[in-house]
């Protein structure tokens, strides 16, 4: 279960509320000072969980720095706002050279359609939520998620045998 609390501040006190009540991932937020990541990082460590940064807001060198600077168990997630999804703005467009070779993660919009188009990242992880909190039928929603998930149209077929 990934907590997603956002935190951009006192992450030890967050986390540890988090991963007490269950939590195996929490996000932090990339716009935290980077003594916040390190704690939210550092307990994650601790507690043999997993640390999220949200990468929402974020410009590319930012996303680069963390990319660099950030352990490698740590999982970047591109994250497009509500607000910023009606301009267009793709999750994946976020990505760049610095998630090569990254444990990622995209959130903001996406729906079964898209999860069909990301077979070519090879450790991602997708965060829904208004394709099935805004579905006629949620669990149908869901369905037909996990489906596509499971079913990616550009899988390089040489990876795949």
């Amino acid at each position: 279960m990934l907590a997603d609390l956002k935190t951009a501040d006192d992450a030890r006190f967050e986390f540890t509320l988090a991963y007490d009540a269950g939590a195996a991932s929490a996000t932090v937020l990339g716009l935290a000072a980077d003594a916040t990541l390190d704690t939210a990082v550092r307990v994650a460590a601790e507690r043999g969980r997993e640390a999220v940064v949200d990468l929402m807001g974020l410009v590319e060198h930012r996303r680069a720095e963390l990319a660099a600077r950030l352990p490698a168990e740590v999982v970047l997630a591109a994250h497009v706002g509500k607000d910023v999804q009606t301009t267009g703005l793709r999750p994946e467009s976020l990505l760049g050279p610095w998630a090569d070779g990254r444990r990622l993660a995209l959130a903001g919009g996406l729906t079964a359609a898209d999860l069909r188009q990301l077979g070519q990242f090879a450790d991602l992880r997708v965060i829904v939520g208004s394709a099935v909190t805004k579905a006629d039928d949620p669990l149908t929603a869901v369905f037909a998620l996990r489906a596509a998930a499971a079913q990616p149209d550009n899988i390089d077929k040489e990876k795949s045998s």
